[in-house]
């Protein structure tokens, strides 16, 4: 096993997981905001034209950020996985 591999695998798996973690928290928030908001028709009611847009961004930004994560995530366990073939 190639500890040197191991350890930047590691580091560079929790530098993906701990954005990973928070962008899953707000993709959260946000499903039980539209779930608390949610008409009987089933579209998401908000107060005024701009709040749907607020939503929307921070929807579609939340949506980035754990897309981005991802990638360090992959590339750690890549890393730690090829550890132990090195």
């Amino acid at each position: 096993m190639n500890t040197g591999v191991f350890l930047v695998g590691a580091i560079v798996f929790a530098a993906g997981a701990i954005p990973y973690w928070k962008a899953h928290k707000k993709i959260e928030a946000i499903k039980r905001y539209e779930f608390e908001n949610r008409t009987s028709g089933g579209t998401v009611q908000f107060k005024t034209y701009d709040d749907s847009r607020a939503h929307e961004r921070r929807h579609r930004l939340a949506f980035l950020q754990a897309k981005l994560a991802a990638w360090p995530l992959i590339f750690g366990a890549i890393a730690i996985i090829a550890s132990f073939f090195l």
